[in-house]
């Protein structure tokens, strides 16, 4: 197992230059300074030594006896485990962490401290020490300089031409430590290079997060300039490849459409409207298809976009002739699948690759020619990916994908090959960008964390009761399930080394993690008696569905298959285990015997995740990425509409109880500003009212749940997130 890198220590003058950055925070240690976002933060003395210490070895355990010898000399008589104790929480403060969910300082209990956080070292290489008796070198020494000296050059000769020349398609040449290109407060998405790559475009939503503008900053800056003033969303910037205009996509409610700039004078011209145009950016971190992009032909007269003609429809690649202003569909996605997305022309005009989704982010790369034809599928993985983009020379399509647990860059040849990993991109790399000259890689970098809370929904004062976060073991928590006894709560933890399903009290104490998995699972649906949880995960890499008991016995595959199996629910009186599959070809709700065997398909036009009435005789299920939610009787029978009204960015955020069905929903108060809410329907329809205020802070679609003595919800809210723009120089 190899050791962690640590951090050098420096001396000199390039102590004074050295920078340590993590997160949104940067630390300079020479100054003994700590910024968040550019802004100092007040931090002194001993909790910012205990700072530089635990940044020294990022991912190792510092003892509390390392503090004590570093920090409070034999000599000095205090409390030291209060002290120690005190300056770790003015540390913590500082952060924003906790002890009990920490993002960046671990308790090892008894033992120490630990960072978690990656660690940058920005400035020049360590110094070398200069130790006390140094002396001139001998004679022997200094003739053995100029061979030594010449044999250090031809190594550097050697890794030069490895790094940068044009090896086997298996080694990719690519600095091991990209740069921040920005460092806004916020999130900024979608880079575009100019053609000579010396400019970036992209959008950003502000310093107050209100709403996204498209911005361009030259290589070299660190202030952006603001091109577009609109009330919606502009995104997906694209040069054209005379750099003479900017393609993006305008979304302001439920309307979208396309516009071009002029990079000379900044005046925008509408080049058409779109039916219903794709996602806008702040719903692209919510688990449903990345934010898009635009793509110019070589010669600039077509633009390729997605779209879709009916909110049922997925969406398809349609490219737009600018001169005669035609539109011609190019894709042709299954029905009942999210779509196709992230078009991007090849740079010599034939070829238009793309992503075919298959369910939320999950799909697969695609080519096909612009003239139309056959696409041909170029990976097979089914996992989740977040944009692509070309190589100039057209060899290769980079994309960001988890198809090996962490989301990180690849690339893959166009003609079709096993893809090779980006080495030095790092975890949480999205929508990449290649430059068209100067040898540069942009992508996005996102950092976000999901918590589960609850709130008060069987009492008329609801609006005087805040909602309660659960303090959990884990970083990030997800698909939050009340066992049907009450005594029990089960939730997800996914992290780029895999998937870890966990068991606690109600209120999150006493917790015990009953399966981790090397891939990501999902999905727990507590059995009626509660003493067993069925799930999904990606573990043989299609999506399958297991069953663990709270004995400790490792968990069994319940269903397997070559298609994906998601999305588990039992029956209630426990024969069967309802899951989504693609196994007809569609994606149906399917159910099977717990015994194993038999597989019966229930419905027939659609549907994803099913979950069955208190009363065992209706089923209700939604379909993927379509709003609403059907049902349909389970002894067979019409699959009808019952809620029209859950949106399809909440597909998973309901849950049957007697009386009735309570889902999560949304309204714009303000441009990309969404206030959310609990409401309640009836089984006959006869009302819906809000039941629960959530506040404007986005709630992630991971399902929820409710106490069985219905006093308490159960949903998953969005940590704020940062996403920033990272540059890598000299990239083949």
């Amino acid at each position: 197992m190899k050791a962690k890198a640590q951090i050098p220590a420096l001396t000199g003058s390039a102590a004074s230059r050295l920078v340590l950055r993590f997160g949104t925070f940067e630390v300079v240690p020479a100054a003994e300074e700590l910024r968040k976002s550019g802004v100092k933060i007040r931090l002194t003395g001993q909790p910012f030594q205990i700072l530089l210490l635990l940044l020294e070895r990022p991912g190792e355990i510092v003892t509390r006896d390392t503090l004590r010898r570093k920090l409070w000399p034999e000599d000095t008589f205090v409390d030291f485990n209060h002290c120690l104790n005190t300056a770790v929480n003015k540390l913590r403060e500082a952060l924003g962490d906790s002890a009990e969910n920490p993002r960046f300082i671990e308790t090892v209990p008894r033992r120490g401290y630990r960072f978690l956080a990656p660690v940058e070292r920005i400035g020049p290489p360590p110094e070398p020490p200069v130790r006390p008796d140094a002396t001139a070198p001998s004679p022997g020494i200094r003739r053995l300089a100029a061979p030594i000296a010449a044999a250090g050059l031809a190594v550097v000769i050697l890794v030069a031409i490895a790094w940068f020349g044009h090896g086997p398609a298996s080694e990719i040449a690519t600095p091991p430590t990209p740069t921040p290109f920005t460092r806004l407060p916020g999130s900024e998405t979608t880079p575009s290079f100019s053609p000579n790559g010396a400019t970036l475009a992209f959008a950003w939503n502000g310093r107050d997060r209100s709403n996204y503008d498209i911005y361009v900053q030259a290589l070299g800056s660190e202030t952006p300039q603001r091109i577009t003033q609109s009330p919606g969303d502009d995104f997906a910037p694209e040069y054209s490849p005379d750099g003479s205009r900017i393609a993006f996509y305008r979304r302001t409610g439920d309307t979208a459409a396309l516009y071009v700039i002029s990079t000379d004078t900044w005046r925008e011209t509408r080049v058409m409207g779109l039916d219903f145009g794709p996602p806008g950016p702040a719903s692209a971190f919510a688990g449903i298809p990345a934010t898009e992009r635009i793509s110019w032909s070589p010669d600039g007269n077509i633009l390729a976009y997605v779209d879709k003609e009916s909110p049922a429809e997925p969406l398809s690649v349609y490219l737009r002739v600018i001169d005669t202003r035609h539109n011609l569909r190019v894709t042709w996605p299954p029905e009942n699948t999210p779509g196709d997305s992230s078009p991007a022309i090849s740079p010599d005009g034939q070829l238009l690759a793309f992503i075919r989704r298959t369910a939320g982010l999950l799909g697969d790369l695609y080519v096909v020619p612009l003239t139309g034809g056959a696409a041909r599928r170029l990976t097979r993985d089914n996992s989740r990916i977040h944009g692509l983009a070309w190589t100039p020379d057209g060899r290769y399509i980079v994309f960001s994908s988890s198809r090996r647990g962490e989301t990180t860059l690849w690339k893959v040849p166009a003609a079709g090959g096993e893809p090779v990993s980006i080495t030095g991109a790092g975890p949480n790399a999205i929508l990449p960008a290649v430059s068209p000259a100067g040898g540069r890689l942009a992508f996005v970098r996102y950092a976000s964390d999901n918590v589960i809370w609850r709130v008060p929904i069987g009492e008329t004062s609801y609006r005087k009761r805040l909602s309660e976060r659960l303090e959990l073991p884990v970083r990030s928590a997800s698909n939050p399930r009340l066992s049907p006894d009450g005594t029990r709560l089960a939730f997800v933890f996914n992290s780029p080394r895999g998937g870890e399903l966990w068991a606690s009290d109600p209120d999150g104490s006493n917790a015990v993690r009953l399966v981790s998995f090397p891939k990501p699972l999902g999905s727990p649906r507590w059995s009626p008696d509660s003493r067993r949880i069925a799930f999904d995960s990606a573990l043989r890499g299609n999506w399958d569905i297991y069953v663990v008991g709270l004995d400790g016995d490792p968990p069994q595959p319940l269903v397997t298959g070559s298609g994906e199996d998601v999305r588990p629910s039992w029956s209630r009186d426990g024969r069967w285990v309802y899951f989504g599959s693609d196994r007809s070809g569609t994606a149906q709700v399917w159910k099977v015997s717990t015994d194993g065997g038999e597989m019966v398909q229930v419905t027939r036009h659609g549907g994803y995740e099913g979950v069955e009435s208190t009363d065992g005789k209706f089923l209700y299920y939604n379909r993927r990425s379509v709003p609403g939610l059907w049902r349909t009787p389970v002894e067979g029978g019409d699959e009808t509409l019952f809620l029209e009204e859950l949106q399809w960015e909440n597909s998973r955020n309901w849950v049957l109880t007697e009386r009735g069905v309570f889902f999560v929903s949304w309204k714009q108060v303000q441009p990309l500003e969404r206030s959310w809410s609990v409401e309640f329907v009836p089984y006959d329809r006869s009302e819906i009212r809000e039941v629960a205020a959530l506040g404007t802070g986005r709630v992630v679609d991971s399902g929820c749940s409710i106490s069985p003595d219905g006093r308490w919800l159960l949903y998953v809210r969005a940590n704020e997130e940062e996403t920033n723009i990272v540059m890598v120089e000299n990239f083949r």
